[in-house]
C-alpha cells in the first residue's frame, strides 16, 4: 500500500529536503501543505507529483482537513516571519508556540498516522533552569567590500551547531529517522554536520565570497540600538549554546549516511547572500 506522506511549508527548503528524503525512501506519495497554492513553488510541486493543498498553520480546522489520511506528517513554523512582521518577540513567541500545538492537535487527531517530524529547537529557557530565554527556541555586507559582524559578544567563544546546505543535508537525517521506529518516541534529533565556531564560520565564508571580514565588539546598549529586536535575539541564542544543556539524539546514534552530505565548505560556496 502506498502511504500519504504530508509535508507541512512544502514550497520552504525544509519541506523540499523532507520530499526528497521520502521519495529515496520510496512508498509514499506526497501532499505538500502550503498558504499559496498558486505560487509558482507550488506549481512546481504539482510538476513532481505532489498533492498541493492550502493549509494554514494559525487555522487549526485547515490542519485537521489537509493531515486526513496521512501517514506520515512533517511540521514546520517560521518564528522570524512573525518576529519581522510583529516586531514583538513575544507576540512571535506566543503566535508560534500556538501554532505548534495546531500542528500537535492536528497531527493527534489523524488516526492513520504513524511518524510525525517537527523541526523545532530546544527550549532554552527549559534547559537552563530559568536562566535563558530565546524567543525563537522558546516557542552585512558594507560598501567598504568586506563583511563587519557588529555584537556584544566574543565571537571566538560563540560556537554553534550547522545543518549546512539544508536543501541537501536535511535529506539523510529525514531517512534515518523513518528507519528508527524508536523516533517515534518524541526524541530530539540533532540535525547538525558539526559543531563549528563563528569566527571559523565567517572566515570560510568570507573565503568563499573573496572578500574579508572585521568583527567589531560594542556595548550591549549601542548593539541593541543598531539592531533592534535582532540582536537581543543573537545574544539570546548565544547564550543559549553557550550555557544551556540539551539532551538530544546524535547524527552517529541515528546512523546518518554521511556520504551524501555536503560540507560546510560546499554549503557556504552555495549560500546566496
Amino acid at each position: 500500500m502506498t502511504k500519504t506522506a504530508t509535508v507541512v511549508g512544502a514550497t520552504s527548503n525544509q519541506g523540499a529536503a523532507v520530499i526528497d528524503a521520502l521519495k529515496k525512501h520510496g512508498g509514499y506519495k506526497f501532499r505538500g501543505l502550503t498558504r499559496r497554492p498558486e505560487s509558482d513553488a507550488a506549481a512546481a510541486l504539482k510538476k513532481q507529483d505532489v498533492e498541493v493543498v492550502r493549509a494554514d498553520v494559525n487555522d487549526y480546522a485547515s490542519l485537521v482537513s489537509a493531515f486526513a489520511g496521512s501517514h506520515f506528517i512533517f511540521g514546520v513554523t517560521n518564528f522570524f516571519e512573525l518576529f519581522a512582521t510583529s516586531e514583538d518577540a513575544d507576540k512571535a513567541m506566543d503566535t508560534e508556540i500556538q501554532q505548534g500545538k495546531n500542528l500537535a492537535n492536528a497531527a493527534e487527531a489523524t488516526p492513520t498516522l504513524e511518524h510525525y517530524v517537527w523541526s523545532n529547537l530546544p527550549g532554552a529557557s527549559v534547559k537552563s533552569g530559568g536562566k535563558i530565554k530565546v524567543p525563537h527556541y522558546d516557542s552585512k555586507d558594507i560598501s567598504a567590500g568586506k563583511y563587519v559582524l557588529v555584537g556584544n559578544f566574543d565571537p571566538s567563544k560563540i560556537n554553534y551547531p550547522t545543518i549546512g546546505d539544508i536543501r541537501k543535508n536535511l535529506v539523510p537525517f529525514v531517512e534515518a529517522i523513518l528507519d528508527k521506529p524508536e523516533m517515534k518516541k518524541g526524541a530530539m534529533v540533532v540535525a547538525s554536520i558539526g559543531t563549528f565556531n563563528v569566527v571559523d564560520m565567517l572566515r570560510k565564508l568570507v573565503r568563499a565570497r573573496g572578500k574579508d571580514f572585521e568583527f567589531i565588539e560594542t556595548s550591549s546598549e549601542t548593539y541593541y540600538k543598531l539592531f533592534p529586536l535582532w540582536a537581543e535575539e543573537g545574544s539570546l541564542s548565544n547564550q543559549a549554546w553557550t550555557d544551556a544543556k540539551y539532551p538530544m539524539v546524535l547524527p552517529d546514534e541515528l546512523g546518518v549516511d554521511t556520504g551524501s552530505i555536503a560540507s560546510l565548505d560546499d554549503s557556504l560556496d552555495a549560500l546566496e547572500i
